[in-house]
């Protein structure tokens, strides 16, 4: 299982302060900039708005890299798609994402925020669905849907 990112400041991923708490991630402007973002921890109740993501996991190879809380993290080519489409130019776009927001190298808070999907989905202001880049099953998928619209 991969660790965490971790450097002179420390990991990433402190542990979640209570059953209700979330982590959210800033996704900061750019246009052809590397995709910067900053995540913090808030409890679900009082968060701020916020969108979540839900999207095909694809591949995980190979690996791209974006800066969260400037420590370069791997992300699928996927879910590098989806964050490249998703920033702004201009704007942070606040927005939950199991990949990134879960700490996926421990298995428990993994168990217990995947318990809780239900309710950060239901709170969200509304859910980006990402299929992949407009080629293939992910074009297909689309026109099914327009067709069944």
């Amino acid at each position: 299982m991969t660790q965490p990112p971790t450097d002179a400041e420390g990991p990433l991923y402190e542990p979640l302060p209570s059953p209700r708490s979330i982590r959210l991630l800033a996704i900061l402007p750019g246009v052809d900039d590397p995709i910067r973002c900053e995540l913090s921890v808030v409890d679900l109740e009082t968060a701020p708005p916020y969108e979540a993501l839900s999207y095909v996991w694809g591949t995980p190879d190979p690996t791209l890299d974006i800066l969260c809380n400037g420590k370069a993290i791997p992300v699928g080519p996927n879910l590098y798609s989806a964050l490249r489409h998703l920033r702004g130019g201009y704007g942070t776009r606040i927005i939950w994402i199991d990949a990134i927001c879960i700490n996926q190298a421990d298995s428990d808070e993994r168990s217990k925020q995947v318990l809780f999907m239900n309710a950060i989905y239901r709170k969200a202001q509304h859910v980006t669905v990402w299929l992949g880049e407009h080629e293939g099953s992910a074009l297909t998928a689309m026109n099914i849907l327009r067709k069944a619209a």
